[in-house]
């Protein structure tokens, strides 16, 4: 073990000691701030221009008017689970209609919508508490969401160098060099980039939340979630680092894509900008794969890497509920993480 953390701590100093890392997290730290002042101008005054990502499932959470009343919510909230009953029905119904066809897709995704509102507002009104307000922690999961791509972009371009770059300069023969195992020198070379994007995404996570609490403000009070079928209870803060693990178990699968294929071919370019793109596809375009309706694209990294999205909106992209996105995520990683030992392996003999 001490040989291990040894490499761990000659990792750490070769990443750390870049004069990139103070302009790398200052842009996070900068970055993050004026999205978060960006959402909440957006939601304050209608007549500022939206991007296109403010279509989204997150941006319709964090910019939406809908509101229960402190009087009269438990009147409200009964008039809003009579109407999604009466329309859950008619989609059940209808689904049959459509069964085979591609409209099939929309209707199911609806349905599971509408089964989650119904059992989370229905919790509500069994405990005869009032849905909270969470405009300034959907704003703030909106931020991280959109940072998630520059984080990983900087991630990326700070990982590589670990893998790749070490071929590209020749250094990897140094390394091997050390009396220390091949899977103890991996093994430190992806800690220490998990630890790093780890360290990016906390960043943002804590400024969005500082600066949405600030801006929109809000309580952190109950929240009611569905996932695998049953509500459970915790509270807004928590259900957002819980989005938070979701957004750094999602970094660490593109790590280990980028340390496989840095070892695999040896170049900065293709290990970094490869793993970026399917970050891309996933993010940005998740919506419109999940609309093939083919659920088997729903398990692909291409559909699930944005695990938030099944954890906060119940089903993903494609239909697919969290634990189910969870586990192909993880056989991803395992994957990546397996292959990429084989190739630093093999270009050691």
């Amino acid at each position: 073990m001490g040989k291990l953390f040894r490499s761990i701590s000659a990792e750490h100093r070769k990443l750390w000691g870049k004069r990139s890392n103070c302009f790398y997290f200052g842009v996070v730290f900068f970055l993050t701030f004026m999205v978060s002042l960006y959402i909440w101008a957006v939601g304050s005054d209608s007549s500022i221009a939206r991007m296109p990502l403010m279509q989204n499932r997150y941006a319709k959470a964090a910019l939406s008017l809908d509101s229960y009343s402190s009087d009269n919510w438990s009147a409200e909230v009964s008039e809003d689970i009579s109407a999604w009953s009466e329309e859950l029905a008619a989609l059940s119904a209808k689904k049959q209609e459509l069964a085979g066809t591609n409209s099939e897709y929309t209707v199911e995704t609806r349905i599971r919508e509408l089964e989650r509102d119904i059992a989370v507002y229905t919790r509500y009104l069994d405990r005869g508490t009032a849905p909270s307000d969470t405009k300034a922690f959907d704003s703030a999961i909106f931020a991280m969401w959109m940072m998630l791509p520059v984080i990983g972009l900087l991630s990326l371009f700070a990982v590589s160098d670990l893998f790749a770059g070490e071929f590209s300069r020749g250094t990897i023969n140094v390394i091997l060099s050390r009396p220390v195992t091949r899977i103890k020198q991996y093994i430190a070379k992806l800690f220490t980039s998990f630890l790093y994007s780890s360290l990016l995404m906390s960043v943002t996570f804590v400024v969005a939340m500082a600066a949405c609490g600030i801006f929109i403000g809000g309580e952190n009070s109950l929240y009611v979630g569905y996932r695998g079928g049953a509500v459970y209870e915790t509270t807004l803060a928590a259900h957002c680092a819980e989005v938070l693990l979701c957004f750094i178990g999602a970094l660490a699968v593109i790590i280990a894509l980028c340390a496989m294929l840095g070892n695999m071919t040896h170049s900065r370019t293709v290990s970094a900008g490869l793993p970026f793109a399917v970050m891309c596809v996933s993010l940005f375009f998740g919506d419109a794969l999940g609309a093939l309706g083919f659920k088997v694209i729903g398990v692909t990294i291409f559909a699930n890497l944005d695990l938030a999205s099944a954890l906060c909106f119940i089903p993903n992209y494609s239909g697919i509920g969290f634990t189910t996105c969870a586990i192909s995520l993880a056989v991803h990683f395992i994957i990546f993480v397996i292959a990429g030992y084989h190739f630093f392996k093999k270009d050691i003999r």
